[in-house]
């Protein structure tokens, strides 16, 4: 009589089976989770690149909605080249009200020189970006006229920043004042 009965055999022959249907399952169980993992990277990248499409359509939206906010601030900025719209406006408001305003001094600050926008400029000094004009003024007239002026410097189309206002009487109702103002230019 061999060794192995009859029922042995079949108990072997089961397990291999056993045993064989546990590799599959946990091989394919792996199989799974490893598409399941592309999957979900695919996923990951397509929400991605959604989400930049998104970012892409709303960034020209929004450069679409303000193309004539942005050329309109261009106006606001004095150019470089002719500032004498500047000066013909300021002396036109003390004309408008019956003051004199004069430009004592006009003088350029900051901003970067033509030999430093060309790159042939020698030194490292720090150059400002945000070029001005300072300007000095004097206004002189009544009260009424003067301060008026004063009022509409800040409201120039431009943008402007009055630093120093100093303002006095001669004694016979003439007042005189000396404004002191910067001009972002382009």
């Amino acid at each position: 009589m061999s060794k192995f009965s009859r029922e042995h055999t079949v108990l072997a022959c089961s397990l291999v089976v056993l045993l064989a249907g546990i590799a599959w399952y946990a091989w394919y169980y792996s199989h799974l989770g490893n598409e399941h993992m592309e999957l979900e990277t695919a996923r990951l990248e397509q929400a991605k690149l959604h989400a930049i499409e998104a970012k892409k359509d709303a960034r020209a939206l929004l450069l679409s909605k303000t193309q004539a906010d942005r050329e309109e601030l261009d106006t606001f900025m004095l150019s470089r080249d002719d500032p004498n719209a500047l000066l013909d406006l300021v002396e036109q408001l003390g004309t408008d009200v019956g003051v004199t305003v004069t430009v004592d001094t006009l003088k350029e600050e900051g901003g970067v020189s033509e030999e430093e926008e060309q790159g042939t400029a020698v030194g490292t000094e720090e150059v400002s970006v945000n070029a001005s004009i300072r300007m000095l003024l004097t206004i002189e007239g009544p009260w009424d006229g003067v301060f008026h002026v004063l009022s509409m410097l800040e409201s120039l189309p431009y943008v402007a920043l009055v630093d120093q206002v100093a303002i006095e009487e001669d004694g016979a109702g003439i007042w005189k004042g000396q404004v002191q103002m910067r001009v972002l230019m382009q």
